[in-house]
Formats: C-alpha cells, sequence, structure tokens
C-alpha cells in the first residue's frame, strides 16, 4: 500500500466512525469547496456511466438520421391514414368531396 492509499484508509476509517449526523456535517463541509463539490459531481456521473453502454459518434449521427428519416415516413403515414379516414367519413355521410386535381391545384398555390 502506497503512503497516499494509507492516508485515505486513516481519513476513511475516521469518517465510518463518525456518527451520521457528524458525517452529514462534514460531507456538507466539503460541498461548501465549489471545485471539490463539482469535483465529487463529475465522478458520480462517471461512476453511473460506467455500465452506460457507448456508441461511437458516426454511429450516433446514423442511428439519429435514421429516426429522423422513420419520424417523416410516420407523419406521412399518419396523414395518408388521416385522409383516408375522412374519405370513408365522407362517403359514409354522401357528403360530396373534392376532386384530386382541384385539391393538387389548391395546395400548388
Amino acid at each position: 500500500m502506497t503512503q497516499s492509499q494509507a492516508t485515505a484508509e486513516v481519513f476513511y476509517t475516521a469518517f465510518q466512525a463518525l456518527k451520521k449526523s457528524e458525517r452529514e456535517a462534514f460531507i456538507n463541509r466539503l460541498l461548501e469547496d465549489e471545485k471539490l463539490a463539482e469535483d465529487l459531481r463529475y465522478a458520480v456521473i462517471v461512476e453511473q456511466r460506467k455500465t452506460e453502454p457507448t456508441v461511437s459518434l458516426d454511429d450516433w449521427t446514423k442511428l439519429n438520421a435514421r429516426l429522423e428519416s422513420l419520424q417523416k415516413k410516420l407523419a406521412a403515414f399518419s396523414s395518408i391514414r388521416a385522409g383516408v379516414k375522412e374519405v370513408k367519413d365522407a362517403r359514409k355521410k354522401n357528403r360530396k368531396l373534392q376532386k384530386l386535381s382541384d385539391f393538387i391545384d389548391e395546395n400548388r398555390s
């Protein structure tokens, strides 16, 4: 064990011997140091993310592009479905529909 590891062990053992309220007070005191608090938050995040899967930037970019493409297709299919439903409802109610050529001309302008 190195000198720094031994020192860390002594401090850790002393910390563990403290009462809960004393440990909380000590931690609060440590967190008053903004730089140390930031380092501790970063260390926690690193630990949490060790088990997360990683994806390369190239793969992420491809996956994101694929997602956007699928979202556009879903929106198109949803619009088509809504249009088909509208036509079916109109036929059930014997409502006159606009001609396709008129609809296209209307949407061009």
